[in-house]
């Protein structure tokens, strides 16, 4: 017989840096929308992926600035938000200050 106490179902957050070696123009924080299309379809016909997506609360995607990439020159006409011109750490500094201001926003804490 139970003890009528309730354990929730564990909620975490997705949270996706991409990659792109801090420097790759190509690889951006939209280069997450198909993984995230399997995440949310309920529908999925992966019965691993239906099984995790009761435990998710949230995802989010972090961009951050990039460095300087030789395959990749820029012209005067890139816009100062798009400028490849970040030295490390900036890059780290990005994704910390946007984990910083995902947890005040929606405070996930360690999850």
């Amino acid at each position: 017989m139970g003890t009528g106490t309730h354990t929730p179902t564990a909620q975490y957050w997705i949270v996706y840096i991409h990659g792109g070696y801090f420097r790759d123009p190509k690889v951006q924080a939209s280069s997450f929308h198909p993984a995230l299309g399997q995440l949310i379809d309920p529908q999925n016909a992966d019965e691993h992926i239906r099984s995790v997506q009761q435990h998710i609360q949230g995802y989010a995607s972090i961009n951050y600035r990039l460095s300087p990439h030789q395959g990749y020159p820029q012209g005067d006409d890139v816009s100062n938000y798009e400028r490849r011109e970040a030295k490390w750490p900036e890059q780290l500094d990005d994704v910390l200050s946007a984990i910083e201001w995902l947890q005040a926003k929606y405070g996930f804490g360690e999850r």
